[in-house]
């Protein structure tokens, strides 16, 4: 079965601040066959079906993320580049992968081949896969106005980097989209509900997607499939108690296209009776 195509492969991929000079040539050349080694034996294991098996390939602060997220299979992966970012410990990735990609406002698909990044870290004396957590704003703060590049761009098409942007433009152009609060709460020991608004900042539409962990009495949901310039959609989480306590440590994952980019909310409980 065809899983859920590209919103697993591209996640957020921010320029980190400065903190460190990058590594020595010599030392860097032989980073960056280390990490596209590694890159494409992970790559290979989801081209191979096999997602459960790149979990092995996975920063140990972002296997939470990694499981929650919808998984794909492409055709076939590439890599083709590898670069560090200026924090000299941390390498950016871009592979070019070939899989079925919807056409913009419909619903038929196209095999074509797309560059994908992501960000590297060395853990434990391995290059591992990261997902950076996506920047919080303040509750209540208002979206950015829309960048220059995307302004050019009244409809960016789903499923691929809008005409003229860069695909390392795109986590700035993701930030675009804003959250009303940080985190959900709700009983863990009582029936509860929660909602988080999700504002639109682009220049054109957005396709969300919400995911949590399977959890019994536990429901996660998102109301509208697109959303257009600033129009909202809300996010729900909803609890039926039955004599289980719901545990700690649950998250919310809001998948964002075109832009393969997340946002993670806690589920923050407390105890009622």
């Amino acid at each position: 079965m065809k899983l859920n195509s590209i919103a697993l492969l591209a996640l957020p991929v921010c320029l980190l601040a400065q903190s460190a000079a990058p590594p020595a040539a010599p030392e860097q050349e032989q980073a960056i066959v280390a990490i596209k080694e590694r890159a494409t034996q992970f790559y290979g294991l989801l081209v191979a079906g096999k997602p459960r098996a790149s979990e092995e390939f996975v920063c140990e602060a972002s296997k939470d993320a990694y499981y929650a997220a919808p998984k794909s299979k492409p055709i076939s992966a590439e890599v083709t580049a590898v670069k560090f970012l200026p924090d000299g410990q941390t390498a950016r990735v871009v592979a070019l992968l070939e899989d079925e990609y919807p056409l913009p406002m419909g619903t038929r698909k196209k095999i074509q081949k797309m560059p994908t990044p992501s960000l590297w870290k060395q853990e434990n004396g391995q290059w591992c896969y990261f997902i950076e957590p996506a920047p919080e704003r303040k509750a209540g703060e208002p979206a950015k106005a829309p960048g220059t590049d995307l302004a050019a761009v009244p409809r960016p098409k789903l499923g691929e980097p809008p005409p003229g942007v860069k695909v390392e433009d795109l986590p700035k152009l993701a930030n675009e989209v804003s959250a009303s609060k940080r985190e959900f709460r709700i009983p863990a020991d009582a029936d509860g509900q929660d909602e988080i608004i999700v504002t639109n900042g682009l220049n054109g539409p957005v396709k969300l997607q919400c995911l949590c962990r399977k959890t019994p009495g536990l429901e996660c949901k998102v109301d509208k499939l697109f959303i257009g310039h600033a129009q909202q959609a809300k996010l729900t989480v909803q609890y039926k108690f039955s004599g289980a306590k719901l545990p700690q440590g649950i998250r919310v994952v809001l998948w964002i296209e075109p832009f393969h980019t997340a946002m993670s909310f806690p589920i923050v409980t407390e105890e009622k009776k």
